[in-house]
């Protein structure tokens, strides 16, 4: 079933959010809120193993208070920056009191939409249309550069490969999320563990994608 993340650190708030998703999310569709993850870094990680299409986001994620769980020291531009960097064209919507947040303005072209609280608590279901169709295009252009990649793969494999087709497979890899979060000194053989892990995640992803996409066309 294709996921809407929802990542807020008020806990109230993101409650209150998760409601509204789940009364006018379309059939087919599930929310997940979720608190932030101590480590920025570790969004790509997460979205793969959840299955996410759609990530929307407060911005101001390092606010204190009895009502914050997973206090972080990071803006929602540490976040967009980790996904952007391996997974390009996944969805990015953003939900916040403070939309003129200097952070949130140097990021502005980043994500699909901002929008206010008070805009989306007077009509949850047009934004919420707008995502699901965000995260059924990303789906639909996820299947298609997998099976891409598999035929690349595949040539690479058999050495037929040009020069263009192992640049092309080298950004579908990145376009998918194949480009472990390693750093320079880390060994290779933990590097094609990293891969490995990966690609498994991607490949359980890639599957729950083509499950929906075929459940559409019925």
């Amino acid at each position: 079933m294709p996921k809407i993340a929802l990542i807020d650190d008020r806990k109230s708030i993101r409650n209150s959010l998760a409601t509204n998703f789940s009364l006018k999310l379309p059939k087919g569709w599930e929310v997940l809120p979720a608190a932030p993850l101590p480590d920025a870094s570790k969004y790509v990680d997460w979205i793969l193993q959840h299955e996410i299409q759609v990530i929307v986001i407060d911005w101001v994620l390092d606010e204190q208070g009895n009502d914050v769980d997973n206090a972080v020291t990071y803006k929602g531009g540490a976040v967009v920056d980790t996904i952007r960097k391996q997974l390009p064209f996944l969805p990015v919507f953003v939900i916040t009191a403070q939309p003129d947040d200097a952070d949130l303005l140097e990021h502005i072209g980043e994500v699909e939409e901002v929008i206010t609280r008070q805009q989306f608590s007077a009509d949850p279901g047009k934004y919420l249309k707008r995502m699901t169709r965000a995260g059924g295009r990303f789906a639909q252009q996820f299947q298609d550069d997998l099976v891409e990649l598999a035929q690349l793969a595949g040539k690479i494999a058999a050495g037929t490969a040009n020069d263009g087709e192992k640049a092309r497979l080298i950004a579908l890899q990145t376009t998918v999320g194949l480009v472990p979060d390693v750093g320079e000194h880390i060994s290779r053989s933990k590097t094609l563990d990293a891969f490995e892990k990966k690609l498994t995640e991607v490949e359980t992803l890639g599957n729950e994608i083509r499950g929906y996409i075929k459940g559409k066309r019925k």
